[in-house]
């Protein structure tokens, strides 16, 4: 069972306390923490790109020179291949420097055009192909409109989380969901649980006509 401690956050008061002193503590009360995951900490310099325009690089069928809004006071000019890259789109930006999975991102030529970093797919940032939306799984990750250029975009995917990897045993079934753990945790640090609540208006459309 892995936990997100920014979830369970939601329900608990966690302002105080780390995951790794979320973890021995845990762990302390019984329930074995394998493991703290913090998927976004060898992530650095990515940034929420606003797309100012994308053309056809000259002698390619499929490669964009495009115009990127990521918070300096230029935009960059970023060589991309996805097939789904439009002006108006808030992109993942891996900045010159960036650090990805798949090594450092550095500034450079693309068949004779300088491109100032890279705009990135969520695969491309380490995420599983089973949790990428599918409209964007042959392609760059394409942020809400609201989403202001230039923020840290690890922020705004949530990957500066720290997920407690639980190794549970057969009688600890209650652990299993994360209203089960907000209550072991809110035992553990003698704190009163807050789920929120949600109020459901009478659809007069769904009564059934006697």
């Amino acid at each position: 069972m892995k936990v997100s401690t920014k979830w369970l956050g939601e329900y608990v008061d966690l302002a105080s306390i780390t995951a790794e002193e979320l973890s021995d503590k845990i762990t302390l009360s019984g329930i074995e923490v394998d493991d703290v995951i913090r998927p976004g900490e060898s992530l650095k310099k990515l940034v929420v790109g606003e797309v100012l325009s994308a053309e056809p690089l000259e002698g390619s069928d499929h490669l964009k020179v495009t115009s990127v809004n990521v918070g300096e006071e230029e935009p960059s000019q970023i060589v991309c291949g996805a097939p789904n890259i439009q002006a108006g789109q808030k992109v993942i930006v891996a900045l010159p420097g960036a650090r990805l999975p798949g090594g450092k991102i550095k500034r450079g030529k693309i068949r004779g055009t300088v491109s100032e970093g890279m705009i990135c797919s969520l695969q491309e940032l380490g995420y599983d192909e089973s949790v990428v939306p599918k409209k964007v799984a042959e392609g760059i990750y394409v942020f809400p409109e609201e989403v202001p250029a230039g923020q840290n975009a690890v922020d705004v995917l949530l990957l500066d989380d720290g997920i407690l990897d639980l190794d549970l045993t057969p009688n600890r079934a209650d652990a299993l969901s994360m209203r089960g753990m907000a209550y072991e945790t809110g035992a553990i640090l003698n704190q009163k649980i807050q789920f929120p609540t949600k109020e459901v208006a009478e659809d007069s459309s769904s009564k059934i006509e006697e």
